[in-house]
C-alpha cells in the first residue's frame, strides 16, 4: 500500500483537528500483507489512504511496555480492542474527514 501523499496530509490534519494532535501518531513504512493497495491501482486512479486505528486498552499497552512485550496484533486471537471507544473514535474521525473532503471539492 502506498498512501497518496496529498490525501495523507489532508486527512492527517482532519484527524488532528477532531482527535487532538497527540492522538495522531505517524508511523513509518511497514512490510505487511494487505490487499487494500489494489484499490490504488485501478484504471480510475483514485487516491488511497490506509490508516490504523488504535483500539487496545491503554492499561494493556502500559503492561506490555513494563514487561518488554508487544500488545497482541490485529488478527491475533488475543487482540482485544475496547469496542465502544474504538468504534466511536473510528466513526468520528472518518465521518469528520469524509465530510470535510466532500466540502473541499
Amino acid at each position: 500500500v502506498i498512501n497518496n501523499p496529498k490525501l495523507t496530509e489532508t486527512v492527517t490534519q482532519f484527524f488532528k483537528s477532531v482527535l487532538g494532535e497527540s492522538n495522531v501518531i505517524p508511523v513509518g513504512p511497514e512490510m505487511v500483507g494487505e490487499d487494500f493497495g489494489r484499490y490504488g491501482k485501478t484504471k480510475e486512479n483514485i487516491p488511497i489512504l490506509l490508516t490504523w486505528l488504535g483500539g487496545v486498552d491503554p492499561k494493556v499497552i502500559a503492561s506490555c511496555k513494563e514487561k518488554g512485550t508487544i500488545p497482541p496484533p490485529l488478527h491475533s486471537p488475543q487482540f482485544a480492542p475496547l469496542p465502544e471507544k474504538t468504534i466511536r473514535t473510528g466513526v468520528l474521525s472518518m465521518t469528520y474527514s469524509l465530510i470535510n473532503l466532500y466540502n473541499k471539492k
